[in-house]
């Protein structure tokens, strides 16, 4: 892990499931599982479905693969609405990004 994420060059690349559905199913398990099977009950028919390439954009940090977010757009009023999302790391941290119209 770099000791300041000042020194972290960012890349974004296209999900391509052969290559990074593993690495995000493992990281969706490892952040969300507890809470979701505590609370709407975990469903492992439809994590395995994972990923979603129309929505899931990888992230590289310094040429290594940390982490990835999702777009998911939403037909809930006249203009495009994007949900929230988050980059998801290995090194346990969350990148905040913000819902947009």
């Amino acid at each position: 892990m770099l000791a300041n994420s000042l020194d972290l060059q960012l890349t974004f690349t296209p999900c391509n499931p052969q290559v990074h559905g593993a690495f995000i199913r493992s990281l969706t398990r490892e952040n969300f599982y507890l809470v979701v099977s505590r609370t709407l009950g975990w469903d492992e028919e439809l994590h395995q479905q994972e990923p979603h390439p129309e929505m899931d954009t990888m992230v590289y940090g310094n040429c290594k693969l940390i982490g990835f977010f999702q777009f998911e757009k939403q037909a809930i009023s006249l203009y495009p609405y994007y949900s929230a999302c988050s980059i998801i790391s290995r090194s346990g941290r969350w990148y905040n990004v913000a819902t947009t119209h």
